[in-house]
């Protein structure tokens, strides 16, 4: 047997093509392992630190925590549904989008993870780079070769890695910030105002917001592919919960505060990043910022690598290991080339994009169809999509017109408004058909 085999390998078994079976869901532990020390990432400081250093301590901690709690009742809604079915994101997209065109949507989404992959892998051999001085091509691509056997050998391995980086960056959080506060005080800190005057049509707490928010709403509409190996619905939104707003709000939180202490000269530029500062003290900090790169950097980069893996190996019917090779060594190439200039349009794209995908399914599952499973659904489901197209179009349209706003968060409200309409509209034709062939 399939299981069997893979256990004996060392190997978990995915269930790529059908849902977990009770007997192999996760503790609790486990599941919330792989959540709890994804956002605590040093990419997630570099923002926070981007997002205080135009706003201010106050009005960007507001803005990051509102971006974090939105994040938890979006991704939490969707978690609950993978704990209660066991599906992964690919078979919950059957649900709603039907069982061919949900190929459309997960491939979208899957392709942004793999982007986030190459982003996090380039910014692994560029930071050490930075730090130490080593060839920067030779640390991506041994970053890229750590990575993808993390997600070999399984959502194990994710959850330890979590477990792993979570610590690692509470630590180097605390020593940043105690080298950082040596001659500052804890009023200036709380307090703290950036020197510049921003417009608020450049930046504003709604345009942090939508950062927050679209920065893990790839990861966040997909957190089937984790959290359907919680015991039950309620588990998977505990996970949830210590990633959204815990983990998340703590990470944006510490680069928020380590701008505020003045010990960064650009802020707006590099943000909360502490590595800056952080070499040259002695042997045994400089080991642990070696490791703390790859294995912060690599909770990021396994578990995009798992998403975008199970996806396409739904839609090719190829096994998920094969998957996880053809699209590891893609990613690792695609680091290697170059993708820094591209990633502010990256989290733009993902703020506009994916939000109404995750408005769509958390009405469609938990509301309208919360007992159709993958296999009842029909080939095509059309005004999924139309509203997909709708609550897009509204989102860039705030983007473009309104930048004050949070975009992505009205890109979330209007999916849920015009699935609705477009929901009830239909049931309602659909009735008054049948009753009047009744009549006739």
């Amino acid at each position: 047997m399939e299981e069997t085999k893979l256990h004996n390998e060392g190997l978990d078994p995915e269930f790529t093509h059908e849902p977990v079976p009770l007997q192999y869901r996760k503790s609790f532990a486990t599941v919330a392992g792989t959540w709890f020390g994804y956002p605590m990432s040093l990419s997630n400081a570099v923002f926070g630190g981007m997002i205080v250093g135009y706003l201010g301590v106050k009005d960007g901690l507001l803005a990051i925590l509102i971006g974090a709690l939105l994040l938890f009742a979006y991704v939490g809604a969707l978690s609950y549904r993978a704990g209660n079915t066991g599906m992964n994101f690919p078979l919950m997209a059957k649900t709603s989008f039907g069982t061919k065109g949900y190929a459309i949507v997960t491939a979208f989404l899957a392709t942004t993870g793999i982007g986030w992959f190459a982003f996090q892998t380039g910014l692994t051999g560029n930071m050490i780079h930075s730090t130490f001085g080593i060839n920067e091509y030779l640390m991506t691509a041994l970053g890229g070769v750590f990575y993808i056997w993390l997600v070999f050998v399984g959502i194990r391995a994710l959850s330890i890695i979590g477990w792993f980086a979570a610590p690692m960056f509470l630590i180097l959080s605390i020593v940043a910030i105690i080298f950082a506060m040596e001659e500052f005080s804890f009023t200036q800190l709380v307090n703290y105002q950036p020197k510049h005057t921003t417009p608020i049509e450049v930046f504003s707490i709604g345009a942090a917001i939508s950062i927050v928010f679209g920065g893990f709403s790839d990861a966040g509409t997909m957190t089937a592919d984790y959290t359907r190996w919680a015991k039950n619905g309620r588990h998977s939104v505990w996970a949830a919960f210590t990633a959204f707003p815990v983990a998340d709000f703590i990470a944006y939180a510490v680069g928020g505060l380590i701008v505020a202490t003045g010990i960064i000269a650009n802020p707006t530029v590099d943000g909360g990043n502490f590595m800056l500062f952080l070499t040259g003290h002695n042997t045994l900090l400089s080991i642990l910022l070696f490791l703390f790169v790859f294995i912060n950097l690599g909770a990021s980069c396994s578990h995009c690598l798992y998403n975008g893996a199970i996806t396409w190996a739904n839609i090719t019917g190829k096994k998920l290991k094969t998957m996880i090779a053809i699209i590891g060594v893609l990613g690792t190439v695609a680091a290697l080339a170059g993708v820094w200039g591209l990633f502010p349009y990256w989290l733009n794209l993902l703020g506009i994009f994916i939000p109404p995908v995750g408005g769509i399914m958390i009405l469609d599952q938990l509301v309208f169809r919360k007992n159709e499973l993958s296999q009842d659904a029909p080939a095509w489901k059309v005004m999924p999509f139309i509203t997909w197209a709708l609550a897009s179009g509204i989102a860039a349209l705030v983007y473009w017109k309104a930048p004050y706003a949070s975009y992505a968060v009205i890109g979330v409200i209007s999916a849920i408004i015009i699935h609705s309409v477009s929901f009830f509209a239909t049931n309602s034709k659909s009735k008054v058909s049948i009753e009047g062939g009744n009549i006739s």
